[in-house]
């Protein structure tokens, strides 16, 4: 797992954060915990990625916001029993940038679903830090 963000912002605006995810397992599905600095950010819009939808397939997309603690819960799966390996986003965010500081966002949990043998190791990527301008 890879964060995509800009480094900074400043107050006022919107900026999308991606959660990225290159895997050589065929993967069906995960469940995906974020946490964000909800006295920073404020978040206005999730979109599924394309990761678990390469090869035009259906997916089953979850999510679970709880703005107040700051956290975001997603599952996301496959309709067919199939996996996919290979790279791509499994989840965008938009959030708009309410006090100057330094925001932290994490990946708090990512347990994937690997269709036939191997059991990747996942590496859960560092905290995300963006700093927002006054």
């Amino acid at each position: 797992l890879t964060w995509r963000a800009p480094k900074q912002t400043k107050v006022g605006d919107v900026i999308t954060v991606g959660v990225d995810l290159n895997s050589g397992f065929a993967l069906r599905g995960a469940p995906l915990r974020l946490g964000y600095d909800r006295e920073r950010l404020a978040l206005l819009e999730v979109r599924e990625g394309d990761y678990f939808k390469q090869g035009q397939v259906p997916t089953n997309f979850t999510q679970n916001i709880d703005s107040g603690a700051g956290r975001a819960d997603f599952g996301i799966l496959r309709a067919p029993m199939s996996g996919t390996p290979g790279r791509g986003s499994v989840v965008d965010l938009t959030f708009r940038a309410l006090a100057a500081g330094t925001a932290e966002l994490s990946v708090r949990g990512f347990e994937p679903f690997v269709i036939g043998e191997g059991n990747p190791q996942t590496t859960l990527p560092a905290p995300l830090k963006i700093e927002v301008k006054p």
